[in-house]
């Protein structure tokens, strides 16, 4: 059996999927028991969904309909890359080995629960190492990361940055989100965001690139500055009402008040100036990574 056909039925077995390249329409739903799950096996089926690009392809065409031309090819290097990485696919097997390892040959059933288990995990470790690698990597793309978040956020109607801002929404409905903003980009801004994060993925899995370790006192002088930094917007006459509606009780303030005040607490670290700045930053993307 071609190579090319055997990476294209295990990408549709393992995601769900009909009538990829070169597949059988019937593997997205297993008739046979299958071997158990082992981390190399998991490394060597998600290599072959990375050597299979053009079931790559239809995979991003079926998931990311908004990205066309340049980025969906761009969607599909950076998809093979995850996949290729032995690090990647240890921490999946990592996640969905309490579930599915140890039980032997999969039936049918317990293949599709694997099949979407995989795609979940995956799907949510590549933005949780997206993360996490970001307090690897310079003030820079720390900067740049807030930026994008912020412009996320405002992207969207108040009850849904509030839903964002709450972790309440649901991570398909993020997920859209984030594709019609990147839709929106051009080429050259989709590409340089993409490589913002792979950095960061990769720096994470590798481990390479250390966490900056703060004092005390850098922290304690970061937060210090940025609270003048957020007093001083509250004081614009524009904000002032509504910065006191939340500090009243954020609770109940209003989904317009909460986005609003919470975008200018992130604003107001990019006021921040020297050490004070990169200190706050790299303090804030740990804070926000721990939290994963």
């Amino acid at each position: 059996m071609h190579r090319s056909i055997f990476a294209s039925a295990a990408l549709c077995a393992l995601l769900g999927l009909a009538g990829c390249a070169g597949a059988p329409t019937t593997a997205a739903t297993p008739a046979a028991t299958a071997a158990p799950l082992s981390k190399e096996g998991l490394r060597t089926t998600l290599a072959n969904i990375a050597a299979d690009r053009a079931a790559l392809d239809k995979l991003m065409s079926a998931r990311y309909p908004q990205l066309t031309g340049r980025k969906r090819e761009l969607m599909v290097d950076q998809a093979a890359e995850m996949f290729r990485s032995p690090a990647f696919a240890d921490r999946v097997y990592d996640l969905v080995a309490p579930k599915f390892a140890g039980r032997g040959a999969m039936p049918p059933g317990a293949q599709v629960a694997f099949q979407s288990e995989v795609r979940e995990q995956s799907a949510a470790l590549g933005m949780q190492l997206t993360l996490k690698g970001m307090t690897r990597l310079g003030s820079a793309e720390q900067e740049q990361f807030t930026r994008d978040a912020i412009a996320l956020h405002r992207s969207v109607d108040a009850p849904t940055c509030r839903a964002m801002i709450d972790g309440k929404l649901p991570a398909a409905r993020l997920q859209e989100i984030e594709l019609n903003q990147n839709a929106s980009r051009s080429d050259a801004e989709f590409e340089k965001a993409l490589a913002k994060n792979r950095r960061a993925m990769q720096a994470e899995l590798a481990g390479t690139a250390p966490v900056t370790v703060l004092t005390a006192q850098q922290v304690e002088a970061a937060r210090q500055a940025w609270g003048r930094a957020i007093l001083a917007r509250s004081k614009v006459p524009a904000a002032k009402a509504r910065f006191a509606r939340y500090n009243a009780d954020s609770a109940k303030a209003s989904d317009a008040d909460v986005c609003f005040v919470t975008m200018q607490y992130l604003e107001a670290m990019l006021d921040l100036r020297g050490n004070e700045r990169i200190w706050q930053l790299q303090s804030f993307m740990q804070d926000t990574a721990s939290e994963q």
